[in-house]
């Protein structure tokens, strides 16, 4: 609604600010605010000349307050746990298995080491890498080499790395042994 006032334009702007806020709906939901209202000011602006002026937007009321529930009573005990016994009552049947051996038979040297030479945590190769000859003296050179020099022989000499037999493989005295 627009309106066209003269006269008194700080007491009509007032005016139009009241109203405003009269206007609020009784649902506590602030009224829309009013559309500017032209204002013939007496000392702002020449004599007859339309002063545009907008209300200053009306305050907005706090919404009512319900108050919050209070605790409820507390159920005498908790209540039970929900649990899924899967294992009552399956449809499928049951698998039974084959009895199991005292043990499985594994060769001695399905490790790759030949286990008659140095300490038990040793492993002497069976077979060597390529470029090294079928040899005493070569698997002899190639073991003090790679470290495994004095290695004690356990019984037999399958690989005849301890030449003089003295019970130390790739010891002094042994083919391909230079110290």
């Amino acid at each position: 609604m627009r309106k066209t006032l003269t006269g008194g334009g700080a007491a009509l702007a007032a005016l139009g600010a009241t109203l405003a806020l009269l206007s609020a709906g009784n649902d506590g939901a602030p009224a829309a605010a009013p559309p500017p209202s032209t204002v013939a000011a007496s000392s702002a602006a020449t004599p007859g000349t339309p002063v545009t002026t907008t209300a200053p937007p009306a305050p907005v009321a706090a919404p009512p307050t319900t108050p919050a529930p209070g605790p409820t009573s507390a159920p005498a005990e908790p209540p039970a746990p929900h649990i899924m016994n899967f294992a009552q009552g399956t449809a499928l049947p049951t698998r039974q298995l084959p009895p199991q051996s005292g043990s499985t038979p594994v060769a001695p040297d399905a490790d790759g080491c030949q286990h008659a030479y140095g300490a038990v945590n040793q492993c002497v190769p069976r077979s060597y890498p390529a470029g090294v000859a079928d040899t005493p003296a070569a698997h002899c050179t190639w073991l003090i080499a790679h470290g495994y020099a004095d290695l004690a022989v356990h019984g037999a000499d399958p690989g005849g790395l301890d030449g003089n037999h003295d019970g130390v493989a790739c010891g002094p005295g042994d083919p391909g042994v230079t110290h």
